[in-house]
């Protein structure tokens, strides 16, 4: 799946257990849809997305809020328990390639 918008929070750059380079943010992707009365109005949704490896440092060395992207990645479902014995699912875009869209980062 390909995605366009922009990154929703800054990026922190993490490691994983077997130190791999790993960063996480929030993604905004936008639509313009026609209401019922026939006007335009922007729907917003917003993603989760992780990057690995060489992705992750990329991102996180050239990326901030607001940063326009494309993003290239496969849909990721987990589950996780919470402290308080409830099981959770979250829904992730791992992110396998980039492209810049802000012609100031492209520099």
């Amino acid at each position: 799946m390909r995605l366009i918008g922009n990154i929703g929070n800054n990026i922190q750059l993490n490691k994983t257990k077997s130190n791999t380079d790993v960063c996480s943010f929030s993604f905004a992707t936008h639509e313009r849809l026609k209401n019922q009365a026939g006007q335009y109005e922007t729907v917003t949704e917003w993603h989760n997305i992780v990057c690995f490896g060489s992705v992750a440092s990329l991102v996180s060395t050239n990326c901030e809020k607001g940063t326009k992207l494309m993003i290239e990645g496969r849909n990721k479902t987990r589950s996780y328990t919470t402290e308080g014995g409830e099981q959770r699912y979250v829904t992730e875009v791992i992110c396998e390639e980039v492209l810049f869209l802000d012609s100031k980062k492209q520099s």
